[in-house]
């Protein structure tokens, strides 16, 4: 048998609304380190597609054209995890506080980012995305030493525009100091 004071409340209770009126009234509050929906920075993505390999569900995923590599996120199959989010190198990916993400337009569903493939300077064929390429560069000459830095620079002018068929057959030619730096 409930206390005299705990059925009082309980009588209290059955005239306060429990829930809210959402969505017919204002929206909720949003918490802090809510996941909502995966924002792609179309300007910071390298399409190094470590989104893709890390998303448990197969909502990140990546098409590869003749002359881009495309990566595009589904929300109808995204668990919103944040995977993807912790992985991604260069922080193009965010949660943001977005949760209406229901519609009748499938394409809405959808987001996706695009990198343009660099060429091989042999053969012709796709090597890696551009921007990647240069972030490389970037991080590997910021974490070189300065006496070898000159070396190291040498080898990034020429290593990077082959693709790795390529570099195996070429790498006698290519003419790369054999004690890396890096």
């Amino acid at each position: 048998m409930p206390s005299a004071s705990t059925l009082k409340e309980m009588i209290k209770a059955l005239g306060r609304c429990a829930t809210t009126a959402y969505p017919f009234g204002p929206a909720p509050t949003v918490l802090e380190g809510f996941r909502g929906k995966i924002e792609i920075d179309k300007e910071k993505c390298t399409a190094c597609a470590a989104c893709v390999q890390s998303c448990p569900t197969g909502a990140m995923s990546m098409q590869q054209t003749e002359s881009s590599k495309i990566i595009e996120n589904n929300y109808g199959k995204c668990s919103f995890c944040g995977r993807c989010v912790d992985v991604c190198p260069e922080d193009a990916l965010r949660s943001s506080n977005a949760f209406e993400l229901a519609g009748a337009d499938k394409t809405m569903m959808l987001s996706s980012s695009e990198a343009s493939l660099a060429r091989c300077a042999n053969c012709g064929g796709q090597a890696f995305p551009e921007l990647q390429l240069k972030k490389m560069t970037e991080r590997v000459l910021e974490n070189v030493k300065p006496e070898t830095r000159g070396e190291v620079q040498a080898d990034l002018q020429k290593f990077p525009r082959y693709c790795v068929d390529c570099r195996r057959l070429l790498s006698y030619r290519l003419d790369t100091h054999t004690q890396k730096y890096y």
